[in-house]
């Protein structure tokens, strides 16, 4: 991974008289600039020493305006931007997308069902965003469980959603 990250914003975290806790985040600008996301490499001492590859380029992704409240549990933001991406996915001949480096991982322990639902969630976060904009992105599939192998995607999507939110109504 490979990039520029720029962020600002302004906090405050207090603590009430009641002794309940409050957290707030203002004017949160995050910007990357120049992202590139590769494949690892295979083994360097086999001929897949030199097949990683891009998966990902994004000259630009900004949020900006958001805004976070606790304990009010809100999330908001003026708007997320996405510029000129490329996606580029591969799908090997078992059919698995081959975006990371296959490793053995050791088996995770399980949480209790019983314990995990004894946990209060309390409310649910409410989430806005006043716009979502996706211009000029492009998707690419290279699907090799096929023969021959298949090439598809689409150049140039462009999204524009507004007015999104998680709450009713």
């Amino acid at each position: 991974v490979d990039g520029i990250a720029d962020i600002e914003l302004n906090y405050r975290v207090a603590n009430q008289p009641n002794g309940e806790f409050e957290a707030s985040i203002d004017d949160l600008n995050l910007q990357f600039k120049d992202v590139l996301v590769r494949t690892f490499a295979g083994e360097p001492d086999t001929s897949d020493a030199d097949s990683s590859r891009d998966v990902l380029k994004v000259p630009s992704v900004a949020l900006s305006g958001a805004a976070m409240r606790w304990p009010q549990k809100t999330v908001s933001a003026d708007g997320f931007a996405i510029n000129n991406a490329l996606i580029s996915l591969m799908r090997d001949e078992t059919g698995a997308l081959n975006v990371v480096q296959q490793q053995t991982a050791a088996p995770q322990p399980v949480a209790d069902a019983e314990q995990v639902s004894d946990v209060d969630q309390g409310a649910d976060w409410g989430l806005s965003m006043d716009r979502l904009t996706v211009t000029g992105t492009s998707i690419h599939l290279e699907d090799q469980s096929v023969v021959p192998t298949a090439h598809m995607g689409v150049e140039s999507l462009s999204i524009d959603v507004t007015d999104i939110s998680n709450q009713p109504g």
